[in-house]
């Protein structure tokens, strides 16, 4: 795996107005890991408002690389700090768009932490709760959904995984389908969702 997701680099060239990066943590065996996700806190006017997620949000304006944003935010939200020993590779930024408009760009990292689940402390004002979800679980036919949503006219199905009763959707889904196809040598058994 490490070999595969080191050869993916952050896109260059100009920066967009706004970054965002994600860390995807994986957790046991280097065969069969299971994977970090959080369930965002209600917030009024976030739009992400009680959605599953990677933990991560948005880069400040001095961090030049969307690694270090993907730790900071991490240690902030869940209380785990990621060393560069940790380091498996980056996936090259995707855009992020709002209402049909680009707001901007996600970067993800991909951490390795060792066998066993560290303790974790949260920030209840930004995670209500953290779940790991075994990769082969992410991939079983079972847990895979069909969700309807639609920012505007009617709702369209859009692919989704259930596991534990927590729905992985959008751009997590996103995220999670292009981690799946380094991972798998683009033989993900996850539907791409066009978003």
């Amino acid at each position: 795996m490490r070999r595969s997701l080191a050869e993916t680099e952050p896109a260059a060239g100009g920066t967009p107005v706004r970054r965002a990066s994600v860390a995807i943590v994986l957790c046991g065996d280097c065969n069969a890991p299971s994977v970090c996700f959080v369930v965002r806190a209600r917030r009024p006017g976030d739009p992400w408002s009680g959605d599953v997620a990677f933990p991560g949000g948005w880069a400040k304006r001095e961090e030049e690389s969307l690694r270090d944003a993907a730790r900071r935010e991490t240690r902030e939200e869940i209380g785990l700090v990621l060393a560069d020993a940790h380091h498996v590779g980056d996936l090259t930024p995707m855009p992020i768009s709002r209402f049909d408009s680009g707001i901007g760009i996600i970067g993800a990292s991909v951490f390795h932490i060792g066998g066993s689940r560290p303790p974790l402390r949260l920030d209840e004002r930004e995670i209500a709760r953290v779940f790991w979800v075994p990769i082969a679980d992410l991939h079983h036919p079972g847990n895979r959904i069909v969700v309807h949503w639609s920012r505007s006219g009617p709702p369209k199905p859009r692919p989704a995984i259930e596991f534990g009763g927590h729905v992985i959707w959008g751009l997590t889904y996103r995220v999670l389908v292009r981690f799946s196809n380094l991972v798998t040598d683009g033989r993900s058994p996850l539907r791409a969702d066009a978003g």
